[in-house]
């Protein structure tokens, strides 16, 4: 009896909260390389969001990355669109200074997606490097010998010290199926908003090109050109809106960062003396 009472009183004050307390949009940043690093932080960031899930009425999500990991992307598209059906709110992305590749697959995936006038859009396509030095190598007479259990290895077959093989450049076929891939989450995404007819999509839209915000929304890659504050303003002014970022950093993480890596563990290594009554 006394749980149940709780639990009444838990749900009675949640949609009290809820109610009398103004309506959240909150905001998560993805900035830089997309890695496994950056899906972390990401997912640490919506977890933040948990304890005001009843207040929390709209997800914006801003990215400001020329790429990555498109795997690592994905993991993230996959967090937003869990976050967005379990809880029921409307996702926004926004691009303030360059979403592209694995960053545009990010953006693609918001129930709206935004950018500026001045931001770069696009670059569908995927991309794998490779150097050679075996000129310079040859020349200094340096030699390499690769010993592994099998011949295909990416790491063989991307030895900086030897140029690529004719049977290496079949990876040109893998880069193509992950393309593929790239270009069916486009299509799932924001397909029926893309303005180029279908057979001209592969030439005009999935040929790795990037473009300013202009022109990426006549193209149908975003629904409209607008500021991060713009967003703010004019989807939510009928709102009773109070913004809260998730993705600040906590008073204690700042000051860790303020102090640096050798003055933190100097402090560590004080208290484990202490602990252990050295000192």
């Amino acid at each position: 009896l006394s749980s149940s009472i709780s639990i009444s009183k838990t749900n009675m004050w949640g949609k009290l909260k809820s109610a009398v307390l103004p309506k959240l949009l909150a905001e998560v940043r993805i900035e830089g390389m997309i890695d496994g690093k950056a899906v972390a932080k990401f997912a640490k960031d919506l977890q933040k969001i948990g304890s005001d899930l009843g207040r929390v009425s709209a997800l914006a999500v801003v990215v400001n990355t020329n790429g990555g990991s498109g795997s690592q992307a994905n993991n993230i598209v996959d967090m937003i669109k869990q976050f967005k059906n379990k809880n029921g709110v409307k996702v926004y992305t926004v691009t303030e200074d360059i979403a592209a590749s694995a960053g545009y697959m990010i953006l693609s995936c918001g129930d709206k997606a935004f950018a500026s006038q001045n931001s770069l859009v696009g670059s569908i396509g995927v991309l794998m490097s490779h150097f050679s030095v075996e000129g310079l190598s040859k020349k200094n007479k340096i030699k390499t010998e690769d010993i592994s259990t099998n011949k295909n290895l990416l790491q063989a077959r991307m030895n900086i010290f030897k140029d690529m093989k004719k049977s290496d450049k079949e990876l040109d076929q893998n880069l193509k199926d992950l393309h593929q891939v790239f270009i069916d989450h486009v299509e799932s995404n924001r397909g029926d908003r893309i303005t180029i007819d279908q057979d001209k999509r592969a030439k005009e839209v999935y040929n790795a090109d990037i473009w300013l915000g202009e022109e990426a929304k006549t193209m149908g890659l975003i629904d409209d050109t607008q500021t991060l504050s713009e967003v703010y303003q004019n989807e939510f002014k009928p709102f009773k809106m109070q913004w809260v970022n998730f993705s600040r950093k906590t008073p204690l993480e700042k000051f860790q960062e303020k102090m640096g890596a050798s003055y933190r563990s100097s402090i560590e290594a004080t208290i484990i003396n202490r602990a252990l009554g050295d000192c």
